[in-house]
């Protein structure tokens, strides 16, 4: 039902690449959460009870982001971009 689950490495905007699907937090870095993130129940508590969102990198090309998430012991699947119509 749901089709090819996993971590995907895809662009957001032109020149901005980045990855979607299931991110493990290995990829990322925990930063002390906007009010954003609050109200948008992204927001979780760290072990010292601090309120903390996760942040993940962006890259100059898919390449990089791929290349980032091997270095990482993951494998990014390449997302196609979207066809405008």
């Amino acid at each position: 039902m749901f089709g090819n689950m996993g971590l995907w490495a895809q662009e957001f905007k032109k020149g901005v690449f980045g990855f979607v699907g299931s991110i493990p937090t290995d990829l990322g870095i925990q930063v002390k959460a906007t009010t954003a993130a609050v109200m948008g129940g992204r927001a979780i508590k760290n072990e010292a009870g601090e309120l903390v969102e996760w942040k993940f990198p962006v890259f100059d090309s898919l390449q990089a982001a791929v290349e980032f998430a091997a270095s990482k012991g993951f494998e990014a699947q390449v997302s196609k971009p979207a066809v405008a119509s």
